[in-house]
């Protein structure tokens, strides 16, 4: 299983376990570095002057997110769509 698998697998059981215990989704969402990391992901060195903002999904609301704009972004990059789909990846493979 490669570190991606892995990160999957790890997240799909934390999500689980939001589900059926509200305590620990109280605890993720008021201490999630500590709380992911107590569940298996180690990041803590790539997160200098980083933070993580959980949020959870409602039924009715679906949270999307803009990715951060490159710094040596063009603005007539003739690349730009590309660009944004490797951006939107990197978000999911962060950990």
């Amino acid at each position: 299983m490669d570190r991606k698998e892995e990160n999957q697998d790890i997240w799909a059981r934390i999500v689980a376990k939001c589900w059926s215990d509200e305590s620990f989704k109280a605890r993720l969402l008021a201490n999630t570095i500590e709380t992911l990391e107590e569940e298996g992901y180690n990041f803590r060195q790539k997160l200098v002057n980083f933070e993580i903002v959980l949020v959870e999904d409602k039924p009715n609301i679906k949270h999307w997110v803009i990715p951060a704009r490159p710094d040596n972004l063009q603005p007539n990059a003739d690349d730009i769509i590309t660009l944004a789909a490797q951006r939107l990846e990197e978000q999911h493979e962060l950990f």
